[in-house]
C-alpha cells in the first residue's frame, strides 16, 4: 500500500499538468480538431453511414470509412450540442489521463525500480511530445493501446496483443503500427534468444487483420488504410506521387534542433541507454534489449516524420528506466543521490517543456473561419455547397457550419484520388500558379460560393470580386446567382 502512494501522487501530478496545459486556452490546440469534435458530435445520428457529404471532392464522399471509430464513439458523450470544443478538450485530458495510467501499468508490472520518479518525468519528455498530447485526435487512443502492446509483447501474451490488434484496427488509421513494433520485437528475441519467436507477432498481426476484416467499414476501410498509409507516407518521405501537393506539416522530418530542443529529455533517454549498452552490455536485462529495439524504431520513424514523437518519447523513457533499473546501486545512499539526480535534471526539463508547451498554447490563434462559417449558416441556404482552394480550411468550416457541403479535407490526397485534375485546379489558384476565375470555379464544383482566410483574400481582389461578409479571419463571396 504505502508502495502505490508516490505512483498514485506522481500519476495525478502529471494528469494535472495535462490539465493545466488544456486550460491555457479556450480553443482546441490543433486545427484537425475542430473535424474530430465535430464528427463525434454528429456520430449519433450519422451512425454508421458509409456516405460523407461534406467532403464533395473527396473519396470519402461515397466510400467514406472512418478511420477513427471507437475514438470518436469515445469522443461522442462528451461532445453533445453545438458548442463541441469545452467538451473535446475534457475528453482530451481524459485520454492522457489514460496515457498516463498505461506507462504506469508497465513500469509496475515489469519490474521497474521506482515507478514513480518515471511517472513524474512524463512532463519533461518535450513541448512536441506535450503538444500532441493536447490534440483531440486519434493518436490519443493510439498511444494508450500502443502501450498496452508494449506490456503484452514484454510480457509476451498473445492473447492480450490479438484483442489490442483488433481495437487497433476499429481506433486508428494506422493500426500496422503494432505490427510492425511487434516484428522488430520479434527480430530482437529470435537474436537474444537465438530462436524464433513467432507468436507475438502472429497474433498481433492476426488481431489486426481480423479487426480490419470484421469491421464495420469493411471494404472502404481497406482502401483508406492504402491511401492513408501508403500514398499520404510515400508522398510524405519523397518516394513518389504529386510534387505539386502540400502535405500536412506533421509529415515533415525531424531536424536536429527540433530533436535537441523539443525533444531533450526522449534524447538523452536515447543516448543514456546507448551508452549503457556499449560500457555496461553483460548487466542490461532482456527487457532492456527489447525496449531498446522498439525505441531505435520509433525514434528512426521520428525521424521520418515529426508526428511519430507520440511513439518515440515514451518508449525513450521506457528504455532509461530499465537501464537505470538494471543499473541500481547498491546502497541507500547511492540510490539517494540517484533519484536525487534524476528529480532535478527532470525538474528542470520539465520546467522547460511545461514552459515552451503553455507558451505555444496561448499563443494560439482564436479560429479564423468561424465568423465567416457563422454568416454562411445563416445567409446561405443549407446543403449549398461552398468552395474553398485550401483543403485545411475545412476542418474549421464543418465543425462551425456543418449544414453546407464543401470540397476536400484532412489530406489532399483524398482530393487527388478522387479527380486529380480539380486538385490541381485548387492548389495551382492558391499558390499563385494561374489566377482565381469565378466561373470556372462555379462550373467546375458547382457552388455559388468562396470563402477564403484573409491571407489568400487577394486572389479575390485579383480576380475583381466584392465581399459579401468579411472579417479579421476571412471572407465570403458570391461566385455565381
Amino acid at each position: 500500500m504505502t508502495r502505490s502512494v508516490p505512483l498514485a501522487i506522481a500519476i495525478a501530478a502529471a494528469v494535472g499538468c495535462f490539465a493545466w496545459l488544456q486550460a491555457r486556452t479556450p480553443h482546441l490546440v490543433d486545427q484537425d480538431s475542430y473535424y474530430h469534435a465535430r464528427y463525434a458530435q454528429l456520430l449519433p445520428e450519422r451512425g454508421l453511414s458509409r456516405e460523407f457529404p461534406w467532403m464533395r471532392e473527396s473519396i470519402w464522399r461515397d466510400r467514406f470509412s472512418d478511420k477513427d471509430l471507437l475514438f470518436h464513439a469515445i469522443l461522442a458523450p462528451f461532445c453533445r450540442g453545438e458548442d463541441v470544443v469545452g467538451g473535446a478538450k475534457a475528453a482530451a485530458w481524459g485520454f492522457d489521463a489514460a496515457i498516463v495510467v498505461a506507462l504506469a501499468l508497465v513500469l509496475t508490472r515489469h519490474g521497474f525500480r521506482a515507478p514513480w520518479l518515471w511517472v513524474l518525468l512524463v512532463p519533461a519528455l518535450g513541448n512536441h511530445w506535450l503538444f500532441r498530447m493536447l490534440e483531440v485526435r486519434g493518436h490519443l487512443l493510439s498511444v494508450f493501446l500502443f502501450l498496452l502492446g508494449v506490456h503484452f509483447l514484454l510480457a509476451k501474451k498473445s492473447l492480450g496483443l490479438y484483442v489490442v490488434g483488433f481495437v487497433f484496427a476499429w481506433s486508428y488509421a494506422a493500426p500496422h503500427l503494432l505490427v510492425g513494433f511487434a516484428a522488430v520485437d520479434a527480430v530482437a528475441r529470435s537474436i537474444d534468444e537465438r530462436r524464433f519467436v513467432w507468436k507475438p507477432l502472429a497474433a498481433s498481426a492476426g488481431g489486426v487483420v481480423a479487426g480490419l476484416i470484421v469491421h464495420p467499414y469493411f471494404p472502404n476501410d481497406l482502401q483508406l488504410w492504402w491511401v492513408q498509409n501508403v500514398l499520404v507516407l510515400s508522398r510524405a518521405w519523397g518516394v513518389q506521387g504529386e510534387a505539386a501537393l502540400r502535405l500536412g506539416g506533421e509529415f515533415a522530418p525531424v531536424t536536429t534542433r527540433d530533436l535537441l530542443l523539443t525533444a531533450t529529455l526522449p534524447a538523452l533517454c536515447l543516448a543514456g541507454a546507448f551508452l549503457a549498452a556499449v560500457f555496461r552490455r553483460d548487466e542490461l536485462s532482456a527487457r532492456t534489449r527489447m525496449l531498446a529495439a522498439y525505441a531505435v524504431a520509433a525514434f528512426a520513424l521520428y525521424c521520418l516524420s515529426a508526428k511519430f514523437v507520440e511513439y518515440f518519447a515514451p518508449l525513450a523513457l521506457l528504455v532509461a528506466a530499465s537501464v537505470v533499473s538494471d543499473l541500481w546501486p547498491e546502497g541507500a545512499g547511492r540510490r539517494v543521490l540517484l533519484v536525487l539526480a534524476v528529480l532535478v535534471v527532470g525538474g528542470l526539463l520539465a520546467t522547460k517543456s511545461l514552459s515552451d508547451t503553455r507558451r505555444a498554447v496561448k499563443a494560439l490563434p482564436a479560429p479564423d473561419l468561424e465568423g465567416a462559417s457563422k454568416w454562411i449558416r445563416a445567409n446561405v441556404p443549407a446543403g449549398e455547397t461552398i468552395v474553398h482552394v485550401d483543403w485545411g480550411d475545412f476542418v474549421q468550416l464543418f465543425c462551425f457550419d456543418p449544414t453546407h457541403r464543401y470540397l476536400v479535407g484532412l489530406d489532399p490526397t483524398f482530393g487527388y484520388e478522387r479527380d486529380a485534375s480539380r486538385m490541381r485546379l485548387l492548389e495551382d489558384i492558391r499558390f499563385r500558379r494561374r489566377p482565381l476565375d469565378p466561373k470556372e470555379l462555379a462550373r467546375t464544383f458547382g457552388g455559388k460560393w468562396l470563402v477564403l482566410k484573409s491571407r489568400d483574400v487577394p486572389l479575390a481582389s485579383d480576380a475583381l470580386l466584392s465581399p459579401a461578409y468579411e472579417d479579421d479571419g476571412a471572407a465570403v463571396y458570391r461566385l455565381a446567382d
